[in-house]
């Protein structure tokens, strides 16, 4: 009893600690062009089919992170420092999945070690405080696993396989690599039929169901996408030596320890392979999601890039920790969980995450609030913000929205934080009252390295200051 009393209070830490980590300075970086691009989409003053609109033109996954986030705004309040909450309430849940799901195995000694590890692991910590959708894609998947694991586990419930089909279907809608679960849950399912002759009717049932769905809803997905991700790069050989481990777990060298370790764990547990649902689907769920879309790669466009896979991290840490546990050299047990606590514990105080607590860090995303309170400090408070030059026809209504988007998010930025300035149209600037203004450009999207929007005889440009991202001009015209 006492013992479980001491294992509840350290679990709770954990969670506590977790939570305050995801929470902690939620806002200190202003919002960047993906993530303003979601709060412009998810404007809860204009009508669904707008909202839809506005998406086709501009992004290329499904709609429904920014439909929840649009009904969020909707309920709370359109403001530009709520919106990640609702990524870091995902990121929350996430984590009190996690510990759910591993509780599933019939070992489930090794909790408090796994919890820890996602409870302190910077990858999902960073995505739990940017406005997109990869939190909600990682919460999902946790659910389906997690549903699907009560069904390995011979809970034969019907609300189980319901779940499972509502959340994994869920998973999706919100990104297209969900669509890896899947794959890999139909995987296990034929070599369970064809190897072991279980009767898995009912699972089968649920699977072609999904399938049945995700096949209708891709079909009208892809013929209004705009474009297939063109800025993702190649992969490249460095790629090959750490598999983005080094970026899920913080550093090259617990990226290895990770990556070492779990194909050590897979080949000396192979035979448990082939016997145990769970591991399986999370071996299958791991090599479909490199391999299929290094072979979409190869065929037709760069698409594998280490977000759009960060749920590799729990059956990674799934795997690595029920494992450790399973091992019969208490020694040798022992000692990977000191190594791995230790190496984590230590890089973690190397993040900004942890630092910023006791000093002061950089930004790394664009400094909206200093560009902003630069121009409210001057004697002259007018801009505009510098809309971007497309390179080729193609781009000029994808930019527009772009232009669009960010001239929403600086105007709502204004609004929230009570700033005096007048906020002026690239387009409808009245030379013959005001000759003198700033111009904000921001270096992420903009094409031209911030070059003045007008004739070169016509203006003075008085001050040059560049910011995080941003560059702020004050021109004089002539």
């Amino acid at each position: 009893m006492i013992l479980r009393e001491k294992n509840t209070i350290i679990i709770l830490t954990i969670f506590l600690l977790g939570i305050f980590f995801r929470l902690y300075n939620l806002n200190f970086e202003d919002l960047w062009h993906d993530e303003i691009l979601s709060f412009w989409i998810a404007d809860p003053s204009i009508s669904f089919r707008e909202t839809l609109n506005r998406h086709n033109e501009l992004e290329q996954v499904p709609i429904l992170f920014n439909l929840i986030l649009k009904y969020f705004h909707k309920t709370f309040g359109y403001n530009v420092y709520l919106g990640r909450y609702l990524s870091c309430f995902f990121g929350i849940i996430s984590m009190i999945f996690c510990y759910l799901l591993y509780l599933q195995f019939k070992n489930s000694n090794g909790s408090i070690f796994f919890i820890t590890l996602i409870a302190f692991n910077i990858f999902l910590i960073k995505y739990s405080q940017e406005l997109r959708v990869y939190s909600l894609m990682t919460l999902l998947i946790i659910l389906s696993l997690y549903f699907l694991f009560k069904i390995f586990n011979k809970k034969q419930d019907k609300l189980n396989y319901y779940l499972f089909i509502l959340f994994l279907f869920l998973a999706i809608l919100s990104h297209p690599f969900s669509i890896i679960i899947l794959l890999s849950a139909i995987c296990l399912s034929l070599i369970r039929i064809i190897f072991f002759k279980e009767n898995l009717i009912k699972l089968n049932i649920s699977l072609f169901f999904i399938l049945a769905l995700s096949i209708i809803y891709y079909f009208t997905y892809f013929l209004n996408l705009n474009e297939l991700t063109p800025w993702i790069p190649q992969v490249d050989i460095k790629f090959f030596t750490n598999l983005f481990f080094s970026k899920f777990f913080g550093s090259r060298i617990l990226g290895l320890l990770h990556l070492i370790i779990l194909i050590f764990f897979i080949f000396r547990f192979r035979k448990s392979l082939i016997t145990s649902e769970k591991f399986l689907i999370l071996v299958f769920v791991i090599i479909f999601s490199y391999s299929l879309p290094l072979i979409f790669s190869l065929i037709f466009k760069p698409l594998l890039i280490e977000r759009y896979v960060m749920y590799l991290i729990v059956p990674v840490l799934l795997i690595i920790s029920n494992s450790i546990y399973n091992l019969e050299k208490i020694y040798l047990r022992n000692s990977l969980i000191a190594i791995f606590i230790f190496l984590t514990f230590a890089n973690f105080i190397t993040e900004n995450t942890f630092k910023q607590i006791f000093q002061k860090i950089d930004k790394q995303k664009p400094d909206f609030y200093s560009t902003l309170s630069k121009i409210e400090e001057s004697d002259n408070n007018y801009f505009i913000v510098k809309k971007i030059l497309p390179k080729n026809k193609e781009k000029i209504k994808f930019n527009s929205y772009i232009d669009l988007a960010l001239n929403k998010y600086v105007e709502q930025y204004i609004s929230n934080n009570n700033l005096k300035l007048n906020f002026l149209s690239q387009d409808k600037i009245d030379f013959s009252n005001i000759n003198e203004f700033w111009i904000i450009c921001y270096k992420d999207v903009d094409t031209s390295k911030c070059e003045v929007p007008f004739e070169k005889d016509k203006y003075l440009v008085k001050d040059n200051i560049d910011f995080i991202r941003i560059n702020l001009k004050k021109i004089y015209l002539r």
